[in-house]
């Protein structure tokens, strides 16, 4: 039972991580506070739920995670870039 509690622990932990991760980057960047924390999070959500989806667990999900959150956030910065006037 301890043996599971940990693992379920472990697997919020790194879900969080890189949900922080994906909002840090683009405010680091220079994207400004509010741009860069809905990108980043638009960009690893989706990306997150794709890796889940495909059950591809340990490093590999994280990296095709990361892998995958970068062209979802720069399609939804192209969208939002065609919408200003």
């Amino acid at each position: 039972m301890e043996i599971t509690l940990v693992r379920e622990m472990i697997e919020r932990i790194s879900r969080n991580l890189f949900l922080i991760m994906s909002l840090l980057i683009p405010i680091v960047a220079g994207m400004g506070l509010n741009f860069g924390i809905v990108l980043g999070a638009m960009g690893g959500q989706l990306a997150l739920i794709l890796v889940t989806n495909w059950h591809i667990m340990g490093l590999q999900g994280v990296f095709l995670a990361m892998i995958l959150s970068i062209p979802f956030s720069i399609f939804t910065w192209i969208c939002w870039r065609s919408n200003i006037k």
